[in-house]
């Protein structure tokens, strides 16, 4: 039977891997069993979904297993289960055949040697471990060295303990109970990730080093406490620590990491010490209850996407003494406030300060709270990115001040209905408007010489466009896939039509090539491939197969 399995799967969304432990004749009664190798065996690629089922198996069917052993009498610990190496005059576990609960000998009978290592992967994907005594006068424990034990629920560490190397609890889904020894000095990259169980972890003050990803999917992790010795939190130290609700750093801490706290969803407060100089781009990428945040003065370089997906943000502070920024009403700008940095992206609307110059790059990326802003006319740029996503901004007037809007500027705002580009614009740039699905009106003025690459890609509510005589280019695919796109006004001045510029626009059936154009693509017709809505091109084409720059197509 495989009721439990096919239940996991689903709650997985990992249905379409049914048919593969089906062949291979896996019931439920096996789960519990089942190894990481033993998944990639039966034809389970990719280790983000063994890594899933190995959580899930362990969730379902590990505790039953817990039970029994525990109500059983705790076996003595069989030296015959164990397999080592010696060398230099001490001994290494290099496997475990045994289950329960287990104490590791100090030394073996036939080989009277100290234990002093525990291998790397000596006891990995061992599923029917429960608890496991480690002796004093080891000192080293291997990379991996309990990985998938989904069991485990306890382990003692001896003081000769000093360091946790790569994985070594990684996937110990069940285990609940560990405390690190005075003297332990570092915690090793992935050394916990995916400990589920775990809800609190202090950490002894003598630890310098919490390593990358070290406590990453811990999602049932709701308290930390962090030593004064350690330094910098390293990339995805803390990732997907979805429980974990307030943190403070202490005040050694120089450096956050890349996704250092991403997908933290329940933090609500974090204090940054004044000792931090380098915050990186995504450390607090997804942390949606995360309302407010002080950047340290001694931080030189802040990253719009430092708070990329942090939905509950409403006010980023810094100090009036801050050499590089200055915080407006929550928003952070550059210390002359010229030019926005930074806008939370809690926030709904925002009037931008007087004076402003400079819409940065990122500034309002994924504001999706943002239904209006308001631009004064002193604003000159628009830069790349600006408000890209902001996907229920519905419309903005944008100044005539402003001479140039960047690539990507207000790339997929899905909701944005119409926008006037004033006369003071000369270019539309790459994918400006792509990915606006709901723009149906959009003026561009005559001061306007190109149309960029993609710039209005998947526009599939546009249905008409004038482009005027002042248009000289129009990029690669600018209109690619403007499914709805009819009507499109061509005057002379056009020269050239990019490769795949109105492809699949299925339903145009107005266009017409002006005596200006010189070239089409880069081979004639591509640039309408897919048109299927009665466009006839061929005709209009024809037209020129005797000018010089054409006759290639035709040759």
């Amino acid at each position: 039977m495989t009721d439990k399995l096919q239940s996991i799967l689903q709650a997985e969304g990992l249905d379409h891997l049914l048919p593969i432990f089906t062949d291979q004749g896996v019931t439920d009664s096996i789960l519990g069993d089942l190894s990481a190798d033993d998944l990639r065996d039966l034809g389970i690629d990719k280790l983000g979904e063994r890594k899933r089922l190995l959580a899930a198996f362990a969730e379902e069917i590990a505790p039953a297993v817990t039970d029994k052993l525990e109500r059983d009498e705790p076996p003595a610990t069989r030296q015959e289960d164990f397999t080592y190496e010696a060398a230099n005059g001490e001994i290494t576990i290099t496997g475990f055949r045994g289950k329960g609960h287990v104490v590791i000998p100090d030394k073996f009978d036939e080989l009277p040697l100290p234990v002093r290592a525990i291998g790397r992967e000596a006891f990995k994907d061992n599923s029917m471990l429960v608890s496991i005594i480690i002796p004093e006068g080891v000192t080293r424990i291997g990379e991996s060295a309990f990985f998938g034990c989904n069991s485990l629920i306890s382990v003692t560490i001896p003081e000769t303990v000093t360091t946790l190397e790569k994985s070594t609890f990684e996937c110990c889904s069940n285990l609940t109970s560990i405390i690190l020894p005075e003297g332990m000095k570092g915690i090793g990259d992935g050394a916990f990730v995916g400990c589920i169980s775990i809800s609190k972890f202090p950490l002894p003050d003598s630890v310098t080093r919490i390593g990358q990803s070290a406590f990453s999917g811990c999602t049932n992790l709701t308290s930390i406490s962090i030593p004064d010795g350690v330094t910098s939190i390293e990339v995805g130290a803390f990732r997907g620590c979805t429980q974990l609700n307030s943190l403070a750093l202490p005040h050694r801490i120089k450096s956050i990491g890349d996704d250092a706290f991403h997908g933290c969803t329940n933090l609500v407060s974090l204090t940054i010490p004044d000792s931090v100089t380098t915050i990186a781009k995504k450390a607090f990428r997804d942390c949606i209850s995360l309302n407010s945040i002080r950047i340290p003065d001694r931080v030189s370089i802040i990253k719009p996407q430092l708070f990329d997906g942090c939905m509950g943000l409403t006010r980023i502070e810094v100090s009036p003494t801050h050499a590089s920024y200055s915080s407006i009403n929550g928003v952070l700008y550059d210390k002359s406030g010229t030019s926005i940095v930074v806008c939370p992206p809690g926030l709904s609307e925002h009037t931008l300060n007087k004076g402003i110059s400079t819409i940065g790059e990122y500034a309002f990326m994924k504001c999706n709270n943002l239904t209006s802003v308001v631009i004064p006319n002193s604003v000159t740029k628009i830069d790349d990115y600006a408000f890209w996503y902001c996907t229920n901004l519905t419309s903005i007037i944008i100044p005539e001040s402003v001479t140039s809007i960047g690539s990507c500027a207000f790339s997929n705002c899905t909701n944005l209905s119409s926008i006037t580009i004033p006369d003071s614009v000369k270019s539309i740039s790459d994918y400006t408007f792509s990915g606006c699905t709901n723009l149906a009106n959009i003026v561009i003025p005559s001061s306007v010489t190109s149309i960029g690459n993609e710039a209005f890609k998947e526009c599939t509510n546009l249905t008409n466009i004038n482009i005027p005589s002042s248009v000289k280019s129009i990029g690669n695919g600018a209109f690619i896939e403007c499914i709805n796109l009819k009507n499109v006004s061509i005057y002379d001045g056009l020269k050239s039509i990019g490769n795949f510029a109105f492809w699949e626009c299925h339903s145009l059936t107005n266009f017409r090539i002006p005596d200006s154009v010189d070239c089409i693509g880069s081979s004639g017709l591509d640039a309408f491939e897919k048109c299927t809505g009665g466009l006839k091109i061929k005709e209009e084409w024809q037209k020129r197969k005797d000018r010089p720059s054409f006759m290639k197509w035709f040759s």
